[in-house]
């Protein structure tokens, strides 16, 4: 018995890797970003949603830990997040002009906030809408 709960104990205390998003969730969102599509939007897409939907987790294997410069790399355009650069308006049309914007903003606040200077770039704002018209076009 004492084997048994030592056994528990350490398969409950051992570190395993979270799945936070998977691919399940990865082919809801794609799979409802598609149903959302307005009448007058890229509405050919609904043509591939299984495909889409099916491949949504594909750009994670990109990610891998593996390949440090290619996460690097990949991770900025796995997000968007707009709470972080408010400041930019209006939002560029060039990913350059975005980083630009950014590190601009980074050099007034680096004294003053050094916190969210350090937060001002690339890998905590994301630069998912540039990767997705680059693709695309």
């Amino acid at each position: 018995m004492r084997l048994a709960c030592y056994a528990a104990i350490v398969a409950i205390a051992l570190p395993s890797m979270a799945h936070a998003w998977g691919g399940t969730a990865h082919t809801v969102i794609d799979r409802a970003a598609i149903e959302a599509i307005p009448a007058d939007g890229p509405t050919f897409l609904r043509k591939y949603e299984d495909y889409i939907g099916q491949s949504a987790a594909l750009p994670d294997s990109w990610r891998g830990n593996a390949e440090n410069f290619a996460k690097i790399e990949e991770d900025p355009n796995h997000g968007w997040f707009r709470e972080q650069f408010t400041f930019v308006k209006p939002i560029p049309r060039s990913r350059y002009e975005f980083v630009i914007a950014l590190y601009k903003h980074y050099e007034t606040i680096k004294d003053s906030d050094p916190a969210t200077a350090a937060r001002t770039n690339v890998r905590w704002t994301g630069t998912l809408p540039y990767a997705a018209i680059e693709a695309y076009d």
